[in-house]
């Protein structure tokens, strides 16, 4: 499932999960490719929305698009728009994330303290995150003492895992992010741990 696993591979698999008639094609097709690093594909699907499409789902997805074309200004407004429409933890992650890759560690670190009910056993992986900047000693006592996120957990989660364990020097990171390397290798936000083999 593109949940658990990323989504179908293939271009075409992608391609046709964008079809209208598919429920919800359009956001797993936009997923499936942004999950597995085929950006181009990405960017052509969310070409062909109408005007119309600009519900927080919509506009998270577009927002994880230029974080990844490294755009993090446009990510940011996207991800502060998809956000205050719906507050959940796909939004505050995605929000995170985007401030993150603009830089802005103050505000990434005050949107995951404010919406910490959202983010629930998540928090403690972005705190790290941020932190991992001015300070991977002090990141890593973070997450030290914490549980790998396994399988039964959505695969975007892992990989925030995955980044805070790379981010901080964890032991465990490198084999954690061969593990999922094995589902989603081309993952930009899983390529930025610089581990993948």
């Amino acid at each position: 499932s593109v949940l658990q696993e990323g989504g179908p591979k293939s271009e075409p698999e992608i391609t046709r999960l964008s079809d209208t008639r598919v429920a919800w094609g359009e956001l797993v097709a936009v997923d499936s490719a942004l999950n597995h690093g085929k950006l181009e594909l990405a960017a052509q699907l969310v070409s062909q929305w109408p005007s119309s499409y600009q519900s927080p789902a919509h506009l998270l997805r577009l927002a994880r698009l230029a974080r990844y074309q490294k755009k993090p200004d446009v990510a940011v407004n996207l991800a502060e728009a998809a956000a205050y429409e719906r507050t959940n933890r796909q939004s505050v992650v995605e929000r995170v994330l985007s401030l993150l890759a603009n830089d802005d560690i103050a505000g990434g670190a005050n949107v995951a303290a404010r919406f910490a009910e959202q983010l629930g056993s998540l928090k403690p992986w972005l705190q790290a995150l941020l932190a991992a900047k001015a300070s991977p000693g002090a990141a890593q006592r973070l997450i030290a003492g914490l549980e790998l996120p396994g399988e039964a957990y959505p695969i975007g989660q892992r990989i925030v895992a995955a980044r805070a364990l790379a981010a901080t020097r964890d032991a465990r990171a490198e084999a954690y992010v061969q593990q999922l390397a094995e589902l989603n290798r081309d993952n930009p936000d899983l390529l930025a741990t610089k581990l993948v083999k």
